[in-house]
């Protein structure tokens, strides 16, 4: 099936990204064969000097990544403590949320990034993420220290 896939499509998918239903993205690249490239959904907690710095260095390098790792990574929402709070990057208000829960609950996301840190919220947020199947990405020495 791959080879007649290639044969057939490969003159009108040159260079461009074709979405399915099930975020599998199929990508023709002319120095390379045709392959399938995945769809990250990334929420994060925590959007201080920390947060919007992980998030400027995915925008800032988020093609090399897609390309070096075949996988498209986006940014779902980002859990923040206020809007208007000051941030050394920018993050646009569409993906901002007060509530931590709304980044832990929604089923499309798949990686939830925590950077609060302590050990006494952080706890909470990273045990109700694990509790709904996500993959949980910290730092939190602290906290990992203090419960493993």
């Amino acid at each position: 099936m791959g080879l007649v896939f290639r044969k057939k499509y490969k003159s009108r998918l040159r260079g461009r990204i074709i979405r399915s239903s099930k975020n599998i993205v199929a990508l023709a690249n002319p120095r390379h064969s045709l392959r399938l490239m995945r769809e990250i959904n990334i929420g994060m907690i925590g959007g201080g000097t920390v947060g919007s710095g992980v998030f400027h260095a995915f925008q800032t390098n988020g093609a090399l990544m897609q390309s070096r790792l075949g996988v498209q990574i986006i940014f779902r929402k980002i859990a923040v403590k206020a809007f208007d709070e000051p941030r050394p990057y920018e993050i646009p208000k569409v993906l901002m949320t007060l509530d931590w829960q709304n980044v832990v609950n929604d089923p499309h996301i798949q990686i939830v990034i925590e950077l609060v840190g302590g050990t006494g919220v952080a706890k909470s947020m990273i045990l109700s993420a694990l509790g709904k199947g996500k993959t949980v990405v910290t730092a939190n020495k602290a906290l990992l220290s203090a419960h493993g």
